[in-house]
Formats: C-alpha cells, sequence, structure tokens
C-alpha cells in the first residue's frame, strides 16, 4: 500500500478483532496504527449491517403480512420458518455490530483521550476522517516532517484499551 494508504488491503474481519483483545496497552506503534486503520472500514460496515438488518426486518414483516390465508399448516409452518431465519440472522448482525461498535469506540476514546490537541487533531484528521498526509499537511499548516514527529508523539502517548472477552 502508498504512504498515503490509511486503507489496509487486508479484508476488515470481525475475527481479527479477537486477535487485538488484551493487546492494547502492550501494542508497539505500528500495531497501535493498525487497529486505528480499523475505524473507517468498522464505520462502513456497521452502517452497512444497519441497513441490512433493516431490509432483512421488511422482507420479512412484508412475507409474513402478504401470505394467502389458507386452511392448512403450510402457511403458518412458512412464516415461522422466515421468522426463525430472521431471528438467526438477527443474533449473528448483533455479534458483528457489537464488535464493530467496540472498534469504533475503542478508537474514538484513544485518540480524544490525547492531552496534546496537535497530536489529537492529526491523529482525527488521519484516522478518523481519513484523510491523507498531504491534506493533513495543508489543513494543519506544517511541514511534512514536523507533522509526521507529532504524530510519533501521537503514537507513543496513545492508549488504546481493548476489552479481553
Amino acid at each position: 500500500p502508498s504512504h498515503d494508504s490509511i486503507h489496509s488491503t487486508k479484508n476488515t474481519n470481525v475475527s481479527l478483532l479477537r486477535e487485538w483483545r488484551g493487546r492494547g496497552k502492550g501494542m508497539n506503534n505500528q500495531e497501535k496504527k493498525e487497529y486505528l486503520k480499523k475505524y473507517i472500514p468498522a464505520i462502513s460496515q456497521l452502517e452497512s449491517m444497519t441497513a441490512r438488518r433493516i431490509n432483512m426486518s421488511n422482507i420479512s414483516a412484508q412475507k409474513i403480512t402478504d401470505m394467502p390465508v389458507c386452511h392448512s399448516h403450510i402457511g403458518d409452518r412458512l412464516a415461522e420458518t422466515i421468522c426463525e431465519l430472521v431471528s438467526m440472522e438477527d443474533k449473528f448482525i448483533n455479534k458483528e455490530l457489537e464488535e464493530y461498535q467496540e472498534i469504533i469506540s475503542n478508537v474514538l476514546s484513544a485518540v480524544y483521550g490525547l492531552v496534546n490537541m496537535t497530536e489529537r487533531q492529526i491523529m482525527t484528521l488521519r484516522y478518523i476522517h481519513g484523510m491523507k498526509w498531504t491534506e493533513i499537511y495543508d489543513k494543519m499548516g506544517y511541514e511534512e516532517k514536523q507533522t509526521h514527529r507529532y504524530h510519533a508523539r501521537a503514537l507513543q502517548n496513545i492508549e488504546i484499551n481493548i476489552k479481553v472477552n
């Protein structure tokens, strides 16, 4: 990936979060950057899964209410099966939503927990807003080296607390 790219080419997967549990305090700078980079994909996944959940609920409600009335139990069994499938899907989606929400919460807490305002702003622009380095230099009014020094210091100072489950 390019120097300006903040998105990993690897697939951001919820199972990757499990690998990070309990490592927050002992992370090196590279690991901190990798974790911080999970914020934007987590936001995208959260939005996508929320829309999917709403869509599944609408489909199930429509299928159940639009079913023809019949005198056998086939219609009841079909409605019941659809409800069971939606319930299973909901459980799966809820677990993933919780894990993406945890990533988002961890990153926001870490970034906004930085005491130095310049460090906080650079980390916010880079990892929360997804800005490229050149955009950050322009916005902050700093030279490239100075911006990277602040970034390095922010990485040293940032504390990412990942819950152990």
